[in-house]
Protein backbone atom coordinates (compact mmCIF):
# COMPACT_ATOMS: atom_id res chain seq x y z
CA UNK A 1 0.00 0.00 0.00
CA UNK A 2 1.07 3.71 -0.69
CA UNK A 3 0.88 6.21 1.54
CA UNK A 4 -0.17 8.94 -0.66
CA UNK A 5 -0.99 8.59 -4.86
CA UNK A 6 -0.32 11.41 -6.99
CA UNK A 7 -3.12 12.24 -9.48
CA UNK A 8 -1.98 13.73 -12.40
CA UNK A 9 -4.56 16.02 -14.33
CA UNK A 10 -3.41 18.00 -17.34
CA UNK A 11 -3.07 21.54 -15.36
CA UNK A 12 -2.39 20.02 -11.69
CA UNK A 13 -1.37 17.55 -9.62
CA UNK A 14 -3.10 16.70 -6.47
CA UNK A 15 -1.02 14.65 -3.90
CA UNK A 16 -4.05 12.67 -1.81
CA UNK A 17 -3.72 10.33 1.01
CA UNK A 18 -4.11 6.63 0.27
CA UNK A 19 -6.16 6.00 3.21
CA UNK A 20 -8.09 8.86 3.32
CA UNK A 21 -8.43 10.23 0.32
CA UNK A 22 -7.81 13.58 1.92
CA UNK A 23 -6.10 16.30 -0.56
CA UNK A 24 -2.97 16.89 1.07
CA UNK A 25 -1.54 19.17 -1.59
CA UNK A 26 -1.90 20.67 -5.26
CA UNK A 27 0.42 21.95 -7.67
CA UNK A 28 -0.96 24.02 -10.48
CA UNK A 29 -0.26 26.88 -12.65
CA UNK A 30 3.03 25.52 -14.61
CA UNK A 31 3.14 22.63 -17.37
CA UNK A 32 2.34 19.58 -16.56
CA UNK A 33 5.87 17.89 -16.00
CA UNK A 34 6.59 20.96 -13.45
CA UNK A 35 3.65 19.78 -11.35
CA UNK A 36 4.40 16.41 -11.08
CA UNK A 37 8.38 16.88 -10.62
CA UNK A 38 7.12 19.27 -7.35
CA UNK A 39 4.85 16.77 -6.53
CA UNK A 40 7.62 14.12 -6.18
CA UNK A 41 10.04 16.15 -4.41
CA UNK A 42 7.48 17.50 -1.68
CA UNK A 43 6.53 13.69 -0.90
CA UNK A 44 10.57 12.88 -0.77
CA UNK A 45 10.66 15.65 1.80
CA UNK A 46 7.62 14.63 3.57
CA UNK A 47 9.19 10.71 3.51
CA UNK A 48 5.81 9.63 1.57
CA UNK A 49 5.88 6.81 -0.08
CA UNK A 50 4.00 7.95 -3.77
CA UNK A 51 2.42 6.04 -6.53
CA UNK A 52 2.16 8.38 -9.58
CA UNK A 53 -1.90 7.77 -10.89
CA UNK A 54 -2.45 9.38 -14.55
CA UNK A 55 -6.09 10.72 -15.36
CA UNK A 56 -7.64 8.70 -17.97
CA UNK A 57 -6.50 8.37 -21.53
CA UNK A 58 -3.70 11.49 -19.97
CA UNK A 59 -0.23 10.22 -21.73
CA UNK A 60 2.58 9.75 -19.38
CA UNK A 61 4.87 12.96 -18.60
CA UNK A 62 7.72 13.74 -21.10
CA UNK A 63 10.63 14.14 -18.63
CA UNK A 64 12.81 11.37 -17.12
Amino acid sequence: MYDVFIYVKPSEAITVNAETGEILRRSSGRIRDLNVSRAVLECWDYEEKAKIVYEKEEPACSAS
